[in-house]
């Protein structure tokens, strides 16, 4: 008697354990609704660049399950994540070890040259922020643009061109980009419905407003009428752009309102 148990128990154990696999990493998990696998999401990282898989694992943030590939090819290291759902690269980050070697020396670019560079790897997205730092004595471009719900961030070296950092996220997911959308539609409606004329004329002047808004580069001319200089930073709070500009010794902070284009504030600082 107390051998049969024991047979029944282990065929019990055999039953659960067909529910669960292994992962190319060793992690034991369901993959019940899987629909891309370990050795499918490697292919998809290394179709994008050549080098060597260096880590893979499966994880998951806010309910999101996702592969995670770290590939090196000798200089850079690069990071993907891989919806495990759709196969869709939902982040990608691309580094490179800046202690490898020495700045080159040479003429630094504008800030203009740097945002051009930048725009190549996101053509048609809006500049949020672009400013100018020194990193372990490296001159750098941080440039942060937006594109729909997808976010770039690069470092560009301000004397090569060279992106020396790049990360392009989705901000959200189809599914949650759709819902969103059709809640927003159907929000819309109602207020349509409800809105008195009064309401009606103010929503219109703020839209009006909205869509009169300035781009950073429209922002960054006009500072350049009132100052010289690098452009260090730019930031936009509210209704202002707040733009920080060097030239040697003398650093300028000037803020411009957002839909005029009228300069706000103008400091000098020597």
């Amino acid at each position: 008697m107390r051998k049969w148990t024991i047979i029944v128990a282990i065929a019990g154990l055999l039953t659960a354990g067909s529910v669960v696999l292994a992962s190319d990493g060793g992690t034991i998990t369901d993959t019940s609704e899987q629909r891309i696998t370990m050795h499918e999401a490697k292919e998809i990282a290394l179709a994008e660049v050549d080098g060597e898989i260096t880590s893979a694992e499966l994880d998951e943030d806010k309910g999101r399950s996702y592969y995670e590939i770290e590939i090196f090819d000798g200089t850079y290291e690069y990071e993907f994540e891989i919806d495990v759902e759709t196969g869709e690269i939902i982040d990608f980050e691309k580094e490179m070890k800046k202690g490898h070697r020495a700045q080159e020396t040479g003429t630094m670019l504008s800030e203009d040259e740097a945002l051009a560079i930048a725009l190549e790897k996101a053509p048609g997205a809006t500049v949020k922020e672009i400013e100018f730092e020194q990193e372990k004595g490296w001159n750098i471009y941080d440039i942060e643009l937006m594109d729909g719900q997808t976010k770039y961030e690069m470092d560009i070296d301000a004397v090569t061109g060279e992106i020396l950092e790049y990360e392009k996220k989705e901000k959200k997911s189809k599914k949650d980009t759709s819902a969103n959308k059709e809640t927003q539609v159907k929000e819309e409606s109602k207020e349509t419905l409800a809105l008195t004329p009064t309401e009606e004329k103010e929503q219109t002047k703020k839209q009006t407003k909205e869509n009169s808004t300035l781009t950073a580069e429209e922002a960054i001319a006009i500072a350049r009428q009132h100052a010289t200089g690098v452009v260090t930073e730019i930031e936009r709070d509210d209704d202002v752009f707040e733009i920080e500009l060097e030239d040697g010794d003398i650093e300028y902070e000037i803020e411009i309102n957002a839909f005029t284009g009228k300069v706000v504030s103008f400091e000098k600082d020597d």
